[in-house]
């Protein structure tokens, strides 16, 4: 059996995992309305505006993963946050380091007990894990 972690590091697992998936879902937005947008013809002001925002986006989300990866293999003890920061920085690469980083997450919380959503682990389950470590999660 792997090590019981205590209910305040599930927790902050949790978070981290939740905000992991959060970042990667904006990143896809922004990538896709920049898409979108470099494909029409339209010169209007609001479509210069939604397109530079999604560009500025596309140039800060691969820096919000990298913090997001950082944390995340952090709060799991998945090897070194370092490595697992540089590499989901890396564009395309990026992608397939975030997903690898998703499965040992997902991994993870199924050792814990825990059963794993879109969004990181259920509530139900992260209640049941809290009952029984015999305390209340850290941040509840």
């Amino acid at each position: 059996m792997a090590e019981v972690a205590s209910p305040a590091k599930v927790r902050a697992a949790a978070r981290e995992f939740r905000n992991a998936n959060l970042v990667v879902g904006v990143a896809a937005l922004c990538w896709i309305v920049l898409g979108v947008a470099a494909g029409r013809r339209d010169e209007s002001p609001a479509a210069a505006y939604v397109a530079s925002i999604a560009g500025a986006g596309a140039i800060v989300t691969p820096l919000l993963l990298a913090l997001v990866a950082y944390r995340l293999s952090r709060s799991i003890d998945a090897g070194s946050p370092v490595l697992w920061a540089v590499g989901s920085a890396l564009g395309c690469v990026g992608v397939l380091v975030i997903m690898q980083l998703s499965g040992t997450t997902t991994k993870w919380f199924n050792k814990q007990g825990l059963k794993v959503g879109l969004l990181g682990p259920d509530p139900k389950s992260l209640d049941a894990y809290e009952a029984a470590q015999g305390g209340p999660l850290a941040g509840a």
